[in-house]
């Protein structure tokens, strides 16, 4: 069941949820879970918002790999070790939180060479993956930005 939007919407709001714990918690628990089915897209689902506002920005990227093994840092540390389920369930748990509509996935490549990169979906998202897909963005570009912001963070 897709989640219920307000008047006028089309996708899921999460332009102001993400500027403290408390709203993006109760956003997760009032807006979201209700319509989360699967033990899978909760997962997907908190590990980005979650990877999200450690970066103190509203999007990041996160390779498939990252799900499966965790995100490291600089120092090879891990930030976090993934969402703890095996592939297949992480890509239908991509797949129902992209149904959803509550994030946003800008792929690159050819099948079977593809990667993918998820962002929620917020409106400064959506712009950015637009921007990618018309080639006014290059994801490289956005990784380096990101690189250099999470040295600061970390």
């Amino acid at each position: 069941m897709p989640i219920e939007l307000r008047q006028g919407q089309d996708k899921p709001d999460f332009s102001c949820q993400l500027t403290d714990s408390d709203s993006v918690l109760s956003y997760l628990i009032d807006e979201l879970l209700p319509d989360i089915k699967s033990l899978a897209e909760l997962k997907i689902t908190l590990f980005i918002i979650k990877n999200i506002y450690d970066s103190g920005r509203n999007f990041a990227c996160i390779t498939l790999n990252q799900f499966m093994k965790g995100i490291q840092d600089k120092n090879s540390r891990f930030i976090n070790r993934g969402v703890g389920l095996a592939r297949q369930h992480i890509i239908k748990g991509i797949s129902l939180a992209e149904e959803h509509g509550t994030i946003l996935v800008y792929r690159q490549g050819h099948k079977g060479k593809e990667k993918r990169w998820y962002f929620l979906n917020t409106p400064e998202n959506q712009k950015i993956v637009q921007a990618l897909a018309k080639n006014d963005l290059s994801i490289n570009s956005l990784i380096a930005n990101q690189q250099v912001l999470e040295e600061h963070i970390i």
